[in-house]
């Protein structure tokens, strides 16, 4: 399984494709045709990336193709802003190619379904807007902390300081090795020992550097941001994780319809107040149902079957645009799911079981157990930092995007080291939403400058003392939920534009959907 994972890696390096042609050969081939190129969204300006070598590597690019990438880009080029723009006017399209494509795009429907189901970008980028002095300040902050770091050694950019330290690398490094260790013990020698631990050190490793590396920012080397996920299969395949996290969950956080994490399973579990109502809602009044549902969010079935269901729809979660590079990718995820989910599930039957009972609920419990506690701990993390009353509450009709990034977020016991390690600086979920391409390690050392800006500007700062504080506030916000299914569905100013937008099958169906409910 493990040199299944690391083929899949290093086949990427060298048949990674970009609209159909490797990357390595792509400035030597002809101009591609209309249909193969990497073609992107910003700022209401149509970009033909298929010749642009992307410093951050072809997984980087590969995020912004066929959608409206305005916010993304934003999000990762905050340093380097204005080098980035004149570079990316280079690869303007003309208004007859803008045309051409729109044409074709009429019949085929393939291109940027983003926005023909919820239109263009609906945060406010103008010079002129409220967030404008907040996000120079922050910027400040940052530039000021690198500007600290990089000392006399000015003849490297800014940028190569905001990835990973030595020392996140060592804690990185000691964790992963810890995990690998158990899982040989556990899969090898059948040790209940290493079958506890495994899942343990598993998020210890995933928190600390599996997070980071798909944000770009455990190295400035393209090349290991892309193969280190791959050292750690056993959670969720790193290209559905860039669906789900990076282009899903970190633009349109806590938004009802794009956010892919409060859509995860939303006929068992209402994660927000905007969210239709089931009677199966109410069993979240039992904490025993969340934990529950918290541990098979990411084990058993369920990720393989949100796969296919997502490669059948073409969208992940029905939030987000799925896009497949090539169909040889695809059947190489595919494999890397298959063969993940029978070495954890099926592998502990085939080897531990005899023929005794006490074998029989051995396999079980090397099945389940390490998978449900893995699952645990991370939709937990997850789960704390965002859905409370105090993000829905204070986020939901702000415009602009950095203070609805930090406005959806929540942060606990920002001054801990223990808290800080024991999340992989999830704990620091307002500084990383504001900051997503800089690694954790520095946002440690940047959280009370990135709260003093927040304070000055009146952008709320959520913070809880402590981890115990987060979590009850997320669990209290879920029974909250758990109301009479006779409650109105409720919408934000946000969500009204989709809503009531024209010619758009979801906004449709929610239109109608609202009227039924206020009648």
């Amino acid at each position: 399984m493990f040199s299944l994972a690391i083929n899949e890696a290093i086949s990427i390096f060298k048949s990674w494709t970009v609209g159909g042609n490797e990357w390595s050969d792509q400035l030597k081939t002809a101009p591609p045709s209309p249909t193969q190129r990497l073609i992107t969204r910003i700022h209401g300006q149509y970009y033909d990336l298929t010749s642009f070598q992307h410093p951050g590597g072809p997984q980087t690019i590969a995020c912004a193709q066929d959608r409206d990438a305005t916010e993304i880009w934003e999000s990762y080029h905050q340093l380097t802003r204005d080098k980035a723009y004149k570079v990316l006017k280079g690869y303007e399209m003309s208004p007859a190619a803008v045309e051409a494509m729109s044409n074709k795009n009429a019949t085929d429907d393939k291109r940027f379904r983003d926005i023909a189901r919820y239109g263009a970008s609906t945060f406010d980028w103008s010079e002129g807007r409220k967030g404008k002095a907040f996000h120079n300040d922050l910027m400040k902050v940052v530039t000021n902390y690198f500007e600290e770091l990089r000392g006399d050694q000015k003849h490297l950019p800014l940028n190569a300081f905001t990835k990973a330290p030595l020392a996140r690398n060592f804690f990185s490094a000691f964790f992963l090795a810890f995990f690998w260790a158990c899982a040989y013990g556990m899969y090898v020698h059948h040790s209940w020992a290493a079958m506890f631990c495994a899942p343990l050190w598993g998020w210890l490793a995933a928190s600390n550097y599996w997070h980071d590396a798909l944000h770009f920012a455990l190295s400035t080397k393209w090349q290991v941001n892309t193969l280190a996920p791959y050292l750690f299969p056993f959670f969720m395949s790193p290209f559905m994780w860039l669906h789900q996290h990076t282009i899903g969950h970190h633009v349109h956080t806590n938004d009802p319809l794009r956010d892919p994490d409060i859509n995860a399973a939303p006929q068992f579990l209402r994660l927000s107040a905007f969210q239709r109502i089931y009677p199966v809602h109410a069993k979240q009044k039992s904490r025993l149902w969340t934990f529950f549902l918290w541990s098979i969010a990411t084990s058993t079935l369920k990720p393989l079957l949100r796969d296919h269901m997502s490669r059948i729809e073409g969208w992940y979660g029905s939030c987000v645009p799925l896009v497949f590079e090539t169909p040889l990718r695809k059947v190489r995820h595919i494999a890397g799911r298959v063969t993940v989910l029978c070495l954890m599930s099926v592998w502990p039957y085939l080897c531990i079981i005899d023929g005794s009972l006490y074998s029989m609920f051995k396999a079980h419990c090397f099945a389940w157990i390490p998978a449900m506690t893995f699952s645990v701990l991370f939709v937990m993390n997850a789960q704390i930092n965002h859905l409370n009353e105090e993000n829905e509450h204070e986020s939901s009709n702000s415009e602009d995007f950095f203070i609805h990034q930090a406005q959806t977020s929540s942060s606990y016991a920002t001054d801990s080291k223990l808290a800080f390690v024991l999340s992989g600086g999830l704990n620091l979920q307002i500084e990383h939403h504001l900051l997503p391409g800089i690694n954790h390690w520095h946002l440690f050392y940047m959280s009370d400058s990135i709260r003093a800006v927040c304070l000055k500007h009146g952008v709320v700062y959520t913070k809880w003392n402590n981890f115990g504080e987060a979590l009850e506030a997320h669990l209290q916000y879920s029974e909250n939920l758990a109301v009479a299914a006779t409650a109105p569905f409720q919408t934000n100013k946000r969500m009204e534009k989709y809503i009531f937008a024209k010619d758009t099958r979801l906004s449709t169906k929610l239109k109608n959907r609202n009227r039924s409910k206020r009648e």
